[in-house]
Parts: structure tokens; C-alpha cells; sequence
């Protein structure tokens, strides 16, 4: 049988254990709730580490930049439309118009950057290599046809003659150059004192001596064959097929394609027409082309 003293040392034993498994639970609790607090600062409060300088996209993505609206593009302004000539009565202005045919042609030898000289315009402009044409039949319809400036010689109820440049054409206006400022008449009212009286300059070929008919002409018959050859479209070699019924074909072709007479015979008309057709550097008409 135990006695008194084993009892008391059974009962030390049972508290001492139930002691031990208190002070193991209360230590558990403490070490949770140090944790816990750990990683709850370091989720928020604690700076994240940067990424590593050759970190790769997958490891480290930057952020995205904000998008930027393009702005569109203004329109391009309209280029200012050149002023129109101011009207000119010729009515009313006919008498200050009389004479000065010496201006008329300074005006028109300035636009053809030649020099008039003091004398005969057109001898000198042929020693500017430049040739005079003059008709007194002209009509509108040709003067638009030959597309370059010109010398109008107008004429009043008194056949007072007045001469202007003319400097540009439209359909219902022509444009004179007088006092060196270009200025509209309307064509009817023009009408009424123009009577087909036209002058202007051309650059005519090497050696021109007259119209060309055939090869007589020399090096300017060799210069109309490949000019006429260049305007037909006409690729192949001109200098072997340079023969008079060659020749004149040639013209004869370049004229009907032109809506002029077809002769067959090269003169004025029919090679100031041939220089506008090649690109030949000559002055052209205000809105006639």
C-alpha cells in the first residue's frame, strides 16, 4: 500500500507536467504573434527590393508611359491668288495711248531680255540673234495660237494709231502692259480699235535666210528636220533620211497637226509654232495657254 509520502510525491509530479505544458503553450502563442507582426510589416511598410540592372522583362516590366494624343496637323494655308489687272477705259483712256510705239517695244525687248537699241527695234534685235515679225491680219485666234507676247498697233475713229504691249489673254480680257503695269480691256471693247495690226520677236534657226522649203537651206534645213522629227515623235536617225520629199512631209505633217496652213513651206508662223512645240525658251502669254 503507498503511503502518505507517495501520494505527495505522485501529486508533485502531475503538476509539474500540467505546469510544463502550459509554459509550452503560452511560448507558442508568443513566437505566432512575433511572426505574424513580422510579415505583416513587410508586406506594407518595408521597401521592396529594385530589380537587378540586367534583369529581363519577364523578371522586371516597366511601367507603361501614358498615351499621347497626336495632334492633327493643321491644313496647309492656300497660296494667295495673284491680284487681277485693274481695268483700263480705253474709251476714256485712248489718248494717252497715241504714239509711244518706241515704249511699246522697250516693254516687250525687257520681258525677251534683249536690248531695243535707239533705233529700228527689229535690226536690233537681229543682231541679238532674235527676229521681228510684224502682220496686219492678225487674229485673236492666232495670237493665242502663237502663245507670246506682243505689239498691238490700235486705231481710233480718227486712225489716230496708239501702240500697247500685250502681255496676256483670256477668254474675255486682254491684258496690256501700259505704263509698265498690266492692266484689262474687255475684248469687245477692244475690238472696236484693233484691226489685226501685230508685232512680236521669235528666235529663228542657225543661218535663217527665209522660209525653208528644202535642204537648199543648210544648216537650218538640217535644224528644222530634227526639230520637226523630235515634234512628230520621230526617234530614228534624221541625217540619213535628210531629202527634200522627207523634208517637206515632215512639214507638211507638223502643220496640219498644228491646225495651220499645210504648204509645206517653213516660214514665221510655222517655226514660232515648231519652238513653242520643242520647248525652245521664249516668252509666253499671260492665261493664253
Amino acid at each position: 500500500m503507498l503511503d502518505a509520502a507517495d501520494f505527495g510525491r505522485i501529486r508533485r509530479a502531475r503538476y509539474e507536467r500540467v505546469a510544463l505544458v502550459g509554459i509550452g503553450l503560452v511560448a507558442g502563442a508568443l513566437v505566432a504573434g512575433v511572426v505574424g507582426l513580422s510579415l505583416d510589416r513587410g508586406g506594407s511598410g518595408a521597401p521592396r527590393a529594385e530589380p537587378a540592372a540586367d534583369a529581363s522583362p519577364a523578371q522586371a516590366t516597366p511601367a507603361a508611359a501614358p498615351a499621347v494624343t497626336p495632334t492633327p496637323a493643321e491644313p496647309a494655308s492656300a497660296a494667295p491668288e495673284p491680284a487681277k489687272p485693274a481695268n483700263f477705259d480705253l474709251r476714256t483712256g485712248y489718248a494717252s495711248l497715241v504714239g509711244a510705239e518706241r515704249e511699246a517695244w522697250q516693254q516687250l525687248a525687257r520681258v525677251w531680255n534683249i536690248a531695243p537699241g535707239n533705233g529700228d527695234p527689229c535690226v536690233a534685235a537681229e543682231k541679238q540673234k532674235v527676229r521681228c515679225y510684224r502682220t496686219g491680219n492678225a487674229t485673236l485666234a492666232l495670237i493665242r495660237q502663237l502663245d507670246r507676247p506682243g505689239v498691238l498697233t490700235l486705231r481710233d475713229a480718227a486712225n489716230r494709231p496708239a501702240y500697247v504691249m500685250l502681255s496676256g489673254l483670256s477668254n474675255d480680257r486682254a491684258i496690256l502692259n501700259i505704263d509698265g503695269v498690266d492692266q484689262a480691256v474687255p475684248l469687245v471693247v477692244l475690238a472696236d480699235y484693233w484691226r489685226g495690226e501685230f508685232a512680236t520677236f521669235w528666235r529663228p534657226p542657225p543661218n535663217y535666210a527665209g522660209p525653208i522649203v528644202d535642204g537648199r537651206a543648210g544648216p537650218a534645213a538640217q535644224w528644222l528636220a530634227q526639230q520637226l522629227a523630235t515634234a512628230l515623235g520621230d526617234t530614228g536617225p534624221v541625217g540619213p533620211r535628210l531629202d527634200d520629199a522627207t523634208l517637206r512631209g515632215w512639214i507638211h505633217r507638223f502643220q496640219l497637226a498644228q491646225g495651220l496652213p499645210s504648204d509645206g513651206s517653213a516660214g514665221p508662223i510655222t517655226l514660232m509654232q515648231l519652238n513653242r512645240a520643242t520647248g525652245v525658251d521664249e516668252p509666253r502669254l499671260q492665261g493664253a495657254s
